[in-house]
């Protein structure tokens, strides 16, 4: 077998493995399985990373603490911050516990109207 055929070969096989690794990647993605949050560096503006985070960090689920060490994990200030306060906006619950962590005035401040306001983490009547 040519050099030249052997290396296309080769070239060829790889290609096809990293397609596949791909595909079952985003199978697994696809079929509920949560990519981690470092998938979401590779997106081309900061609003598309923190939308992914942001859904990646909603999707796991994570109590107080586990959400504390995963927004911990961003780089970003201000992406941290988005983060929390969206948390916070879909789950006040969440604020005693967010809004310490918070490092922006502006972040602050939202914070701090959200907690003079309990009755927002009360859950309502059954």
């Amino acid at each position: 077998m040519s050099r030249t055929k052997k290396r296309t070969q080769q070239v060829m096989l790889a290609g096809g493995v990293l397609a596949a690794t791909l595909a079952l990647g985003v199978g697994v993605w696809w079929y509920g399985m949560v990519p981690p949050l470092e998938q979401c560096a590779s997106k081309s503006t900061a609003q598309e990373r923190d939308q992914c985070r942001l859904g990646v960090i909603e999707q796991q689920g994570l109590e107080h603490e586990a959400l504390k060490s995963a927004i911990g994990t961003i780089e970003e200030p201000a992406s941290r911050d988005m983060i929390r306060l969206s948390l916070i906006a879909k789950d006040p619950a969440h604020a005693r516990v967010l809004c310490p962590e918070v490092e922006g005035e502006k972040s602050k401040s939202m914070c701090t109207r959200i907690l003079e306001r309990p009755h927002l983490s009360v859950e309502a009547p059954k």
